[in-house]
């Protein structure tokens, strides 16, 4: 009998172990998938824009524009930037929400949200107000 007490608050204090070190939860927090084909490559930045909606019209304004610019995502699971004049690299994971979303998580920190992703076109939400168009 006293076996089983120790047996039984072991296996209570594991429990309460492993639900005090679960993740908090959020809306790109979904499980990690497999990136799309149409993401891995090289996409060149068209502009990056800033949006207010006025009136029920969302107005967008232009803050960057670049010729040379890109993010190249490569099927490894790393992304190499050229963003104004300045190079990086950082892992990424393509994930879906719990909302029904799709993300692009980097170095499991930064997430922006995909707002369209086919053959020519990346759009990006990258904060409430800020989107970033891409082309191929």
């Amino acid at each position: 009998m006293k076996n089983l007490k120790h047996l039984l608050a072991a296996v209570l204090g594991l429990a309460v172990l492993i639900t005090a070190c679960k993740k908090s939860s959020s809306s790109y927090t979904g499980g990690t998938i497999q990136t799309p084909v149409d993401l891995v490559n090289k996409w060149s930045l068209d502009s990056v824009q800033f949006y207010t909606t006025f009136n029920g019209q969302t107005v967008y304004n232009t803050d960057y524009r670049s010729t040379t610019d890109y993010y190249d995502f490569r099927s490894n699971g790393n992304v190499y930037m050229f963003f104004k004049n300045s190079r990086d690299t950082a892992n990424y994971e393509y994930v879906a929400g719990s909302d029904g979303k799709k993300y692009i998580r980097y170095n499991l920190i930064l997430t922006d949200t995909i707002i369209t992703l086919n053959s020519t076109t990346l759009i990006l939400n990258s904060s409430p107000n800020k989107r970033i168009f891409f082309h191929k």
